[in-house]
């Protein structure tokens, strides 16, 4: 059977080659590394992967997201991605979202994040499916954190103690396979579970 082809895109060289080695010795085959806008732009064209690992910047004044976004464009798809950053700003959160991501890895990230990460990107594009929404006190945790409480604070607000939203915390990390709450709070946000009611 032929492995899963993922495009890097990424200007550190230690990290994409890293990444590479882990791909590869994991049976995905990395068809291109790309770690500037006008390269990745080609590559995707040339190689048409099944799946791109993009960090946000590059070396030159455009950013994986704009190379993306104009992909996008240009061929009216939706590619399959995983952005992996080492910024977790509320505005880069927003631009990330744009692109509409599968996942957003904080770095640093483990060998383990990245294959799981990999795994499920691959599943959920192949058959389209859509994460398990939260339960309801998930969701108000989940706004909460996006609102920049602490836990302290949210088991204050919901009047519940400090270990349930503690446990509840990583038990949303474990359900969405995500390394920190900055990673939880893009995807809430990319899946508009954020969002209020009318």
């Amino acid at each position: 059977m032929q492995s899963h082809r993922i495009l890097i895109i990424e200007d550190e060289f230690i990290i994409s080659a890293n990444l590479k080695q882990l791909l590869t010795a994991n049976g995905y085959s990395v068809c291109g590394i790309a770690d500037c806008f006008e390269e990745a732009i080609d590559l995707y064209k040339r190689e048409k992967p099944d799946l791109v690992l993009s960090d946000i910047y590059l070396r030159d004044s455009k950013t994986g997201i704009e190379a993306l976004l104009q992909l996008n464009t240009e061929l009216n798809i939706r590619i399959p991605l995983i952005i992996i950053s080492a910024y977790s700003e509320e505005n880069i959160l927003k631009d990330a979202i744009t692109v509409n991501p599968i996942y957003f890895i904080t770095k640093p990230f483990t060998e383990s994040q990245i294959l799981t990460a990999v795994n499920l990107a691959l599943k959920l594009a192949a058959v389209k499916l859509e994460p398990e929404l939260p339960s309801k006190r998930e969701l108000e945790i989940l706004k909460l954190l996006a609102k920049g409480l602490t836990s302290k604070q949210i088991s204050q607000k919901l009047f519940v103690s400090f270990n349930t939203v503690e446990s509840h915390r990583k038990n949303l990390l474990k359900k969405y396979h995500a390394n920190t709450s900055a990673e939880l709070i893009f995807l809430a946000a990319s899946k508009n579970w954020l969002k209020e009611p009318n």
